[in-house]
């Protein structure tokens, strides 16, 4: 029966909700998705308007703005995540043109991120409003199932990248990224970053657990834990810190929240499965190929390892560039308002810091760091709402955003682009378990 308003219809039943979606509208939604947190940014002349993210979360605003709209139906539940986005790009614009007046070196990084953030939170809105409408009351499983997908996907771009020269020398070249030392051992699939790939890729690994109960039948099974083979194997390709993060956290999940999913037969049959696939890949892979993984990738990983047995201390040069790079501005004004300078580029001041809460307060000042961490704040005590409407979701998005946190003590994660879209995605899905009083949740037609 359609409703009395003839730009909404109702939702989908909960009977077998994904019954009636087309494989060619499940394909969509997924390209979607991936690009919403994979998508490259392209290098060489046109680097400086060639983020495919910004693209994606553009065509799925207008979309969810003027051809089907979706923010109508939620403009009171999601507007504190946009406020304080929009909050964040006015600050960045003021401290630019206060700069502006005070000195010459003025750096537009922040003005564009932060516009870019907020272009990329109404594009997940609308992502997750398509979800919502095509997969009913299952949407949120759908979602996870999706970025589960993503993540092996891209581990299969990352691990290609390894393992055959020419295709990392292409894409490489398709983003404008140049291999330096670290290449010989990591690879950034079709980012341009090392470490905060590892918390967007980790997310594929936490996720796991929860993706295992919705699959049924042989074949899915070995299409799953194909899938978290292929998310494991590049994570040993990606960030090192973010490898120890994501595992142990996944290791915590499995010990305390499924126990039983373990010792499942399927579960063991799947592991060995899965240790048996990596024994034979091994087998088969060049001299070269091995050798850079024994000497590099796998000797990096273990390096506070190795030097806790050498020295008896747990410490890597990772550890000790980040004790070394906790300092403040000497500028109250500085401290308090920021700058707007990134401390990287040719030809600018240089920040002799990886520390991203010290890059932060360089660009933004103390103000703007506090404007970032009110936002990863609601998004924590929306955790607390979101588990009533859907477990899973709220404890992977509570999971992801701790690790954010901590990774930026490291080098800069809060609201990059492809960790962003993951969080983004998982807080939308609580506006959309939200329904209208007296009426049940409807979507777009």
């Amino acid at each position: 029966m359609r409703s009395a308003n003839p730009s909404i219809t109702p939702a989908r039943s909960l009977t077998n909700p994904a019954a009636n979606v087309t494989m060619t509208q499940r394909l969509l939604l997924g390209a979607a998705t991936f690009l919403s947190v994979f998508g490259p940014k392209i290098g060489g002349w046109w680097s400086a308007y060639g983020d495919i993210i910004s693209y994606v979360c553009l065509a799925l605003a207008i979309y969810g703005l003027a051809v089907r709209p979706i923010y109508p139906l939620i403009v009171r539940t999601s507007r504190a995540p946009a406020l304080i986005l929009g909050i964040l790009v006015t600050y960045a614009v003021l401290v630019v043109l206060v700069t502006s007046m005070t000195t010459i070196e003025v750096d537009y990084f922040y003005v564009l991120k932060y516009g870019r953030t907020l272009l990329n939170y109404l594009g997940m809105l609308a992502l997750c409003g398509l979800y919502r409408r095509y997969y009913g009351d299952d949407f949120a499983n759908a979602i996870l199932r999706h970025l589960f997908a993503a993540a092996a996907i891209h581990g299969t771009v990352m691990i290609t990248e390894y393992v055959n020269a020419p295709f990392r020398r292409a894409i490489y070249r398709l983003i404008g990224l140049r291999a330096g030392g670290q290449h010989v051992y990591r690879v950034t699939g079709l980012t341009i970053s090392f470490g905060v790939l590892s918390v967007s890729q980790g997310f594929g690994l936490m996720a796991a657990p929860y993706i295992a109960r919705m699959y049924r039948g042989p074949l899915m099974s070995v299409a799953f834990f194909s899938g978290v083979m292929l998310v494991i194997g590049s994570l040993f390709l990606a960030g090192r810190m973010g490898f120890y993060l994501i595992t142990s956290i996944t290791v915590f999940l499995l010990l305390f929240s499924f126990r039983t999913f373990i010792l499942r037969a399927h579960t063991l049959v799947g592991a060995a499965l899965g240790y048996a696939t990596i024994l034979a890949v091994l087998s088969i892979a060049s001299p070269d190929t091995m050798r850079r993984f024994t000497e590099g990738t796998f000797h990096n990983l273990i390096e506070p390892f190795r030097s806790y047995e050498e020295t008896g201390q747990l410490r890597s040069r990772s550890t000790d560039q980040i004790l070394q790079g906790f300092f403040l501005p000497d500028e109250d004004i500085v401290f308090f308002f920021g700058s707007s300078i990134t401390g990287r580029g040719e030809g600018k001041t240089y920040i002799h810091s990886d520390v991203g809460y010290v890059l932060n307060i360089y660009g933004v000042g103390i103000l703007g760091l506090g404007i970032m961490l009110m936002f990863y704040a609601y998004v924590i005590n929306t955790c607390r709402k979101l588990r009533h409407f859907h477990s899973p979701t709220a404890i992977l998005l509570l999971l992801s955003t701790v690790i954010i946190l901590l990774y930026n003590f490291k080098e800069q994660s809060l609201l990059t682009r492809h960790a962003f879209s993951v969080t983004a995605l998982l807080l939308s899905t609580y506006f959309f378990h939200e329904k209208p009083s007296g009426d049940h949740w409807r979507t777009p037609r």
